[in-house]
């Protein structure tokens, strides 16, 4: 029985080590009222938390994490938390979004499109695709038009800190 307890006291630890890694707002959601059995609110963590409802406490915790920019910290206790608790596929889940970019697409996007309309001023014509690669997001605008000749810009955007590793111009 002591054993369990130490158990249930280190996972709670963990639990409250990946909720500092968190923004102390996480955005308009993160304290709402829930909308189902687990509504997946900060609220709702510190409920669970402290009546011992340790799987509750992490499903609430996660959702905010999910909708917050959750650091990898925050991932990493979470899925130590659900191995403790013997939740291998929570735990898979948490892993698997350690390596998610701290810079979202949409981000990467306009950070691309203000070099690209500095350099070509009318972005209109291109076609702009986008990829989350290993070395960051990649953006590429590529005419619209197949009777056209030349091209557009391609960049390579550091998916953590939203810096251009590379950029390349075609006329």
């Amino acid at each position: 029985m002591v054993r369990q307890i130490a158990r249930w006291e280190q996972i709670a630890a963990l639990l409250r080590e990946a909720h500092t890694g968190l923004s102390p707002v996480n955005g308009p959601s993160a304290r709402h009222e829930p909308t189902g059995v687990v509504g997946g609110t900060l609220a709702e963590y510190e409920e669970f938390l402290s009546h011992n409802e340790l799987e509750l406490a992490w499903d609430a915790l996660a959702a905010v994490a999910e909708r917050s920019v959750a650091p990898p910290s925050t991932w990493e206790s979470l899925a130590k938390a659900a191995e403790l608790m013997e939740l291998h596929e929570k735990a898979r889940e948490a892993r698997s979004k350690l390596f998610r970019p701290s810079v979202a697409s949409a981000k990467a996007l306009e950070i691309a499109s203000a070099d690209a309309e500095r350099v070509y001023r009318n972005v209109e014509r291109f076609r702009i695709s986008l990829a989350l690669e290993a070395d960051g997001w990649h953006i590429e605008y590529d005419l619209k038009s197949p009777s056209c000749v030349g091209g557009g810009p391609h960049y390579v955007i550091d998916a953590t800190t939203g810096t251009i590793v590379s950029k390349k111009y075609f006329q």
